[in-house]
C-alpha cells in the first residue's frame, strides 16, 4: 500500500516584515509549505515568490542563508553550546559571534546557560531554542519555525515568542512566521494569521487494486459475449479481435496509473 497526500494552498501574501501565524489540523501540510518557502521540496503547481523573484530562479544555498528554517527536530553537535555556535558559523562560512553576543542570543531564547554546557546532556526542548538561538545569530531575512513552544510550558512559551517577535521587529524587520497549535499565542502576536487545511489523500493500492479487479470483470464479460455469439462465426471473430485490443490497451494503461501512484512526485509527500 502507497498512501500519497495532494496539499492544495491557497494564494498567500505574507508582508515583509510582519508576524504570521500558520494554523490547521495535523497532517493538514504546514511543515511541507515550510519546506516549499525555502525550496526543500518543489511544489507541483504554481510559484513560490521572494521578494517578487520565483526562489526556483535563485541558487537553493543562497535561499537557505536568507529563509531559515528551525524545526521541530534540530541538530546539535556533542560539543559546547558555544562551540556549536562556532561549528555553525564556519560551515557557513561567516564570522562567529562573540561570547557576549553568545548570551544575548541564549537570553533571546530564554536559556539560562553557560556557554561551556554540553549540549548532549540538554532536553529536546533546550536543544530546540539553543539551535533557535544560533539561527538568530545567523540574522535571516525570514525565519520559520515549526512549532517552537510545543515543549515549553506557557511561561516558558510566551518568554520565548515575546523576546523572538521584539528580536525580529528591532532588527530591521525580519519576517516571521510560526506554526503553532497554541490560539493563545496567535492572538497576542500574529498580525496574520493563515488557515491551512484541505488534505486530499489517495491510497494508491486501493486504486491499483481496484484497476486489476475492473480489468478481470471486464475479461470476463467479453468471453461471455463470445460465448453468446458463438452461433455467429464472423461476428464471434471480430468481437474476440476487439475484446483482445481493448483488453491489451486497459492492462497498459493499468500499469501506467499504477507506476504514478507508486512513484509521485516530491511535492506530494
Amino acid at each position: 500500500m502507497y498512501l500519497i497526500k495532494c496539499f492544495f494552498y491557497p494564494d498567500i501574501a505574507i508582508k515583509k516584515g510582519s508576524v504570521v501565524f500558520i494554523q490547521g489540523p495535523s497532517g493538514a501540510g504546514k511543515s511541507t509549505l515550510f519546506r516549499l518557502i525555502n525550496n526543500t521540496v518543489s511544489p507541483s503547481e504554481g510559484k513560490i515568490l521572494f521578494n517578487g523573484v520565483d526562489i526556483e530562479e535563485i541558487d537553493s544555498i543562497d535561499l537557505r542563508r536568507k529563509i531559515i528554517l528551525v524545526g521541530q527536530s534540530t541538530y546539535l553537535f556533542n560539543k559546547t553550546i558555544k562551540e556549536n555556535f562556532i561549528q555553525f558559523h564556519k560551515y557557513r562560512e561567516t564570522k562567529p559571534p562573540e561570547e557576549r553576543e553568545i548570551k544575548e542570543y541564549l537570553n533571546i531564547c530564554c536559556i539560562d546557560f553557560s556557554t561551556d554546557t554540553l549540549c548532549e546532556n540538554l532536553s529536546g526542548g533546550e536543544k530546540q531554542r539553543i539551535f533557535l538561538a544560533i539561527a538568530l545569530s545567523f540574522k535571516p531575512k525570514v525565519l520559520l519555525l515549526d512549532e517552537p513552544t510545543s515543549a515549553l510550558d506557557s511561561n516558558t512559551a510566551d518568554c520565548v515568542i515575546t523576546n523572538i517577535v521584539n528580536y525580529c521587529k528591532q532588527k530591521g524587520g525580519i519576517t516571521l512566521i510560526i506554526i503553532s497549535h497554541d490560539i493563545a499565542l496567535a492572538d497576542k502576536y500574529a498580525e496574520q494569521i493563515i488557515m491551512i487545511g484541505g488534505e486530499q489523500m489517495m491510497n494508491s493500492g486501493v486504486v491499483a487494486i481496484s484497476i486489476w479487479r475492473f480489468l478481470m470483470i471486464y475479461l470476463l464479460l467479453l468471453i461471455v459475449l463470445g460465448i453468446m455469439k458463438k452461433s455467429n462465426i464472423d461476428q464471434s471473430k471480430l468481437l474476440f479481435i476487439a475484446s483482445v485490443r481493448m483488453t491489451v490497451q486497459l492492462v497498459i494503461a493499468g500499469f501506467i496509473l499504477t507506476y504514478i501512484f507508486k512513484n509521485p512526485h516530491p511535492a506530494l509527500l
